[in-house]
């Protein structure tokens, strides 16, 4: 082709202005122009998306994730040691309605009630050493899993150990 002649659609001139068009966009109009109403009343990212179907938008240099960001953009910043949920189950969806705070505890207890949570662990009445889970012999953390007592005694007898040798090693010196 001649230079000065016409540019073809799909040159990269092309593909750079529409690039230099969109980053120029308010973050606003980034995100609703690709996000689609579903029937169901889910407003989906039709954009890009993590492996686990969640929306992801690039804005102030850094990857966020599109449900996250419209509810900072709405509500403001999001509180420590919470986390925007979604009432729908449905990853790509940024409708204000469907989300809601809640802490990581929340999140489990909402995977759970909905039956997404079973890896099997769930289910298992005996750690991997054989300890009943029972309430006395059960210690639930803050992101919801449990830990048997006998195994949570022995892991921090065991770290007690390792520190005092390391501990005893460096004072040697």
């Amino acid at each position: 082709m001649a230079p000065g002649g016409p540019v073809p659609t799909g040159s990269v001139l092309t593909r750079l202005s529409k690039l230099l068009e969109w980053i120029h966009m308010d973050i606003t109009e980034r995100l609703d122009a690709k996000t689609t109403v579903m029937s169901n009343g889910c407003h989906e990212w039709t954009g890009t998306k993590t492996k686990k179907g969640y929306g992801q938008i690039s804005y102030k240099c850094k990857k966020r994730y599109t449900h996250i960001l419209t509810w900072e953009l709405v509500n403001g910043d999001i509180p420590d040691g919470l986390y925007v949920l979604h009432r729908c189950d449905n990853p790509p969806c940024r409708n204000i309605p469907c989300l809601f705070l809640g802490t990581s505890a929340d999140n489990t207890a909402d995977m759970m009630a909905k039956g997404r949570g079973n890896n099997g662990n769930s289910v298992k009445t005996h750690c991997k050493y054989n300890h009943a889970f029972t309430i006395e012999n059960t210690i639930i953390k803050k992101d919801g899993s449990r830990q048997c007592r006998e195994c949570n005694k022995r892991d921090c007898r065991e770290y007690k150990m390792r520190r005092k040798l390391t501990l005893d090693r460096l004072t040697r010196v």
